[in-house]
């Protein structure tokens, strides 16, 4: 796979994903352009993870500690850290830091599909099994179908401007 394309002037630049200057079969899965510039993608294949992109290539590349068989949604919050989800885990990359967010009985946060931060500080993940988790401070709060959401399968998260969330499911 090529990596990352850029569509400028109706032409396509196309990145491979390289690691030690050694082409990899790795694919930007999701993207995310911050608010300094910087390109962050989600990678599949032989580099997977999160991956920096500057000045045309791949610049730097986080593995995780569990195989990303889904590279999910990138975030970037107020205090600027970068949030990923993945089908095995949520990750917050604040500088050289690397956290790993995990439910209160321990186990990762899977299937990551949605994150949001709200206009309280609050963050809202949509997942792809498991609802909408909200995390506020210390606290953890699971709302599904039996709350009254269509579906437990999440596909998007929107604040509106009164501060309302809709949360887009399957049905």
């Amino acid at each position: 796979s090529r990596g990352l394309g850029h569509l400028k002037g109706g032409r396509i630049t196309p990145y491979p994903a390289v690691r030690d200057n050694v082409h990899t079969h790795s694919s930007a899965r999701t993207i995310l352009l911050d608010d300094q510039g910087k390109l962050w993608g989600g990678t599949r294949g032989s580099l997977q993870g999160l991956s920096l992109f500057e000045h045309g290539s791949f610049v730097r590349h986080w593995s995780l500690p569990h195989r990303v068989l889904a590279p999910g949604p990138i975030y970037q919050d107020r205090s600027k850290a970068i949030w990923f989800g993945t089908s095995e885990g949520l990750y917050r990359f604040r500088g050289e830091e690397t956290t790993e967010f995990k439910s209160p009985n321990g186990s990762s946060l899977k299937d990551v599909v949605a994150i949001h931060e709200d206009r309280e500080g609050d963050f809202w993940l949509g997942t792809e099994r498991s609802g909408v988790h909200r995390i506020r401070g210390d606290q953890f709060t699971t709302f599904t179908a039996t709350n009254g959401l269509a579906s437990d399968e999440i596909k998007e998260i929107y604040e509106d401007s009164t501060g309302s969330l809709w949360v887009g499911t399957k049905a």
